[in-house]
């Protein structure tokens, strides 16, 4: 109870609470307030200050929170093997540790695999005359929540095909692209 643990090592027979009386699970962290409860991970190269390392925990709302504090990729693995990372700018690679370009484009969802498995399946499952479907959207708004009016020749989505040239993937060999023709309007 308000004492402190000090050493190298230690061994603990029975659960571990912070913050609280007794634990439910192994290590239990509690805030006996609203604001966060986060665990953090550092070494000599990250440094030990707030905004260095990994963070992990629940946010001031209540919110899981994962938070990679250095430019560093936060990677998930199973079975021995990576499945998904995401990267230092945001982007979601599957099966794979570097973002590709196809078609001049680095998307923010990736999927590279050998074989018949690089794939994106969309199922939906229910009985009912609905369907799964994909949709693309576009706006003139510089801000995420803005609806601004497109205008006419505005592309409102793309679907690319490339084929790689022996140096990149960023050859196209067809597209199908969406585009206003005309005036647009509610």
């Amino acid at each position: 109870s308000g004492g402190t643990v000090a050493g190298s090592t230690g061994a603990f027979s029975q659960n571990i609470a912070i913050r609280l009386s007794s634990a439910t699970n192994n290590l239990h962290v509690h805030q006996d307030d609203s604001d966060k409860s986060l665990l953090q991970f550092s070494n000599t190269t990250t440094g030990s200050a707030t905004g260095d390392g990994f963070q992990i925990g629940i946010s001031g709302d209540e919110e899981a929170l994962l938070d990679m504090k250095e430019s560093k990729p936060i990677i998930l693995s199973t079975g021995g093997g990576e499945r998904l990372r995401i990267d230092s700018s945001g982007r979601v690679l599957i099966s794979h540790t570097a973002s590709r370009t196809v078609g001049t484009k680095t998307g923010q969802i990736q999927v590279i695999e050998s074989g018949n498995n690089a794939a994106i399946s969309i199922i939906q499952t229910n009985n009912a005359a609905s369907a799964p479907f994909l949709a693309f959207g576009k706006t003139r708004s510089a801000n995420d929540t803005g609806s601004t009016i497109v205008q006419n020749g505005d592309s409102l989505g793309q679907i690319l095909f490339a084929g790689a040239d022996g140096s990149d993937v960023d050859s196209t060999g067809a597209t199908i692209t969406a585009k206003v023709d005309g005036t647009p309007g509610a």
